[in-house]
């Protein structure tokens, strides 16, 4: 008899796992209930991210807790684009109704472009401009201030011509040719 009791206790409990299939295990909710598809990111200065608010119809209000860290840059009833801005943290939220959804955004400092990555940069930079670099050579001169020094040349023999200095500024990128 005992036996018959535990087998019928075990079918009970199967039964309401089952039957329960759609709770998330994790918070207790129903899988089909309104939520952020985010609710902590990390992002570097001057990177976006789309965040997305899951099993929604409603009209959404979005808004960020501090514009100077954490920009909105587009939105919709479905999605939000924002872009990091400053370092530090802010929240973006999500009003739908009397109800809020939020996200935690961390911004971390940009982190400076490495020798390599400038030079994979200016590389890239020539084949934008139409600059021929075939037959030519680049040197890394060495840190010029933000920048790091890059001279390009072409080899004659008995010496060298150079063609021109370019900086690559390693906090933004951007490209400076000297002549």
């Amino acid at each position: 008899m005992k036996k018959g009791k535990r087998i019928i206790v075990m079918m009970m409990v199967l039964t309401m796992i089952f039957a329960a299939g759609n709770l998330n295990p994790v918070y207790g909710e129903t899988t089909n209930s309104t939520q952020l598809s985010k609710t902590k990111v990390t992002l570097e200065q001057g990177k976006t991210k789309t965040i997305s608010l899951l099993n929604n119809s409603e009209e959404v209000k979005w808004t960020t807790s501090d514009k100077r860290i954490v920009k909105i840059v587009s939105s919709s009833k479905e999605k939000v684009k924002i872009k990091a801005v400053k370092k530090g943290t802010a929240y973006v939220k999500a009003k739908v109704g009397t109800r809020t959804y939020k996200c935690k955004v961390t911004v971390t400092k940009k982190k400076q472009l490495t020798v390599d990555e400038a030079w994979e940069k200016l590389y890239k930079w020539f084949d934008e401009h139409n600059i021929d670099a075939t037959g030519k050579k680049t040197m890394y001169v060495g840190k010029d201030g933000d920048g790091y020094l890059f001279q390009f040349y072409e080899d004659m023999g008995d010496h060298t011509a150079t063609i021109n200095f370019y900086t690559v500024n390693c906090k933004t990128g951007k490209i400076t040719a000297m002549f």
